[in-house]
C-alpha cells in the first residue's frame, strides 16, 4: 500500500517502465493536498513542473521519450476515471505542462508537447466484478481535454478506440 502515486516522474527523459506490479493506493489525506488529483493515481508520468519560484532563469525538467509497458495495476483497487463523479481516479495519469511562478509567486501552467509511449496491456483492477479498461484507467489530459493546453504528443497504443468508443456511446 501507498499513499499517492507510486511512479511519480516530474522531469526525466527516455525512462522505460516496465513490468512494475503496483500495490493498492490511498488518498495521502494531507490538508495542502486535499483533493489534489496527484494523491488519486498509481502512476504519474509527465506531470513537469519547474520547482524554481520566478522562473529563477533556471531550466525546467520536461518529461519525453519515456515508456510505460507491460505493468500491472490490478491491486490499486482504483475505479478508473469518471468525469461524474470528482472522487474517481484511474491507473495512469498523463499530463503536459509546466509548473511556473510570476514574480508575485502566482503559480500559473505554461503548455509543453512531450512525447512519452503508454503499451499496457490490460492488467487494470476489478471493480463491482467487473474488468476495468484502459479507456478508464489511462488519463491523458493533455489530448481529451480542448482546454488551454498545448495538444500533447503521448503515444498511447488502442487509445482511437477509447475515442471511438465514447463518440457512439454518446
Amino acid at each position: 500500500t501507498s499513499y499517492g502515486p507510486q511512479i511519480f516522474l516530474v522531469g526525466g527523459r527516455d525512462n522505460l517502465f516496465l513490468n512494475n506490479k503496483l500495490g493498492k493506493t490511498e488518498a495521502w489525506d494531507i490538508d495542502w493536498l486535499d483533493g489534489a488529483i496527484v494523491e488519486k493515481t498509481a502512476a504519474i508520468l509527465s506531470a513537469t513542473a519547474n520547482w524554481h519560484l520566478a522562473d529563477a532563469g533556471t531550466p525546467d525538467p520536461v518529461n519525453e521519450g519515456n515508456v510505460f509497458i507491460g505493468n500491472d495495476y490490478r491491486a490499486t483497487g482504483l475505479p478508473g476515471w469518471d468525469d461524474a463523479n470528482p472522487d474517481s481516479a484511474g491507473a495512469l495519469l498523463l499530463t503536459d505542462y509546466i509548473q511556473r511562478y510570476t514574480l508575485d509567486l502566482v503559480p500559473y501552467e505554461e503548455p509543453v508537447t512531450t512525447e512519452n509511449t503508454v503499451i499496457e496491456f490490460g492488467k487494470f483492477p476489478t471493480v463491482d466484478g467487473q474488468k476495468t479498461t484502459m479507456c478508464t484507467q489511462i488519463r491523458d489530459m493533455s489530448n481529451v481535454y480542448p482546454d488551454d493546453m498545448v495538444p500533447g504528443n503521448n503515444h498511447v497504443a488502442g487509445w482511437r478506440l477509447c475515442e471511438l468508443a465514447a463518440r457512439y456511446a454518446d
